[in-house]
């Protein structure tokens, strides 16, 4: 199964680098991320989002609870879909253009903080989707 992330020109440049690319991208942990990449469960996309978020963002250290933030997914039953593979685009290119899409190895993913050089929002938790080889 391929993911399909939009990019802005600074991200996709970054990613597309033959030298020392950018090897990972973020999303927010909103309801409409947990929808695509959490596998569907008992109970609403929204109610796992509400107790994701309680979960994490409770005035408490995650790390307190949890070994990691990973961990607390697994606890609620959880589990990330698995992609084989992930799309990045420079905006919305047409579905034939590859002058605007790069395909990568899609090698999981994970919640944790993000490199804020690579995008990612400064102290605040995340869905890492990491790439691997660059297959097109």
């Amino acid at each position: 199964m391929n993911l399909t992330l939009s990019l802005e020109r600074k991200w996709y440049d970054m990613s597309t680098r033959e030298i020392e690319p950018k090897t990972e991208d973020y999303r927010a942990i909103t309801p409409y991320w947990c929808k695509r990449i959490l596998e569907k469960n008992e109970g609403t996309v929204f109610v796992i989002w509400e107790l994701l978020i309680k979960e994490l963002s409770n005035s408490y250290n995650v790390y307190t609870k949890y070994e990691e933030p990973n961990e607390c997914v697994s606890y609620f039953g959880l589990k990330f879909k698995t992609f084989t593979t992930t799309t990045i685009t420079l905006g919305y290119p047409a579905k034939d253009d590859w002058t605007r899409k790069s395909m990568f190895e899609n090698l999981g993913i994970e919640i944790g903080y993000g490199k804020p050089e690579w995008g990612a929002p400064e102290n605040e938790l995340v869905f890492i989707i990491k790439h691997g080889r660059r297959l097109k």
